[in-house]
């Protein structure tokens, strides 16, 4: 793990998972290039690049809302689960994202939750 770099922050937001392309683009302009996102996560944030085998795989950090409050963010390719959650000894992995909530309709939020749920009993 090392500070984030544009060139290789830019290598990772080009060749995101589909989950985390969607999650992170959904905010901005439908053309916006993944250089400029890259280029805004390393400028405005604390940010860090999780490397395997010397590849970039992960960009992680907080970036600031207000003073008192943090955004954090975790974005990678599809080597990411390996990187850092397996690496930490985190077994077995499951990762479960659920689309844009802000604005879906309250019948799949309630969905989104049961599931959630589901999966914390069947971990427990």
């Amino acid at each position: 793990i090392r500070p984030a770099v544009i060139r290789d922050a830019s290598w990772i937001t080009a060749n995101l998972r589909p989950l985390d392309h969607e999650e992170a683009f959904c905010q901005l302009p439908p053309d916006t290039p993944t250089a400029v996102l890259a280029q805004w996560l390393v400028m405005s944030s604390d940010a860090f690049i999780a490397y395997l085998d010397d590849e970039p795989v992960t960009l992680f950090g907080t970036s600031p809302i207000n003073a008192a409050c943090f955004n954090v963010f975790a974005i990678g390719t599809h080597q990411m689960r390996r990187t850092i959650l397996e690496y930490c000894g985190i077994r077995p992995v499951r990762i479960s994202q659920f689309g844009r909530v802000k604005g879906s309709p309250a019948t799949q939020r309630a969905k989104w939750l049961e599931a959630a749920r589901r999966a914390g009993r069947e971990d427990a």
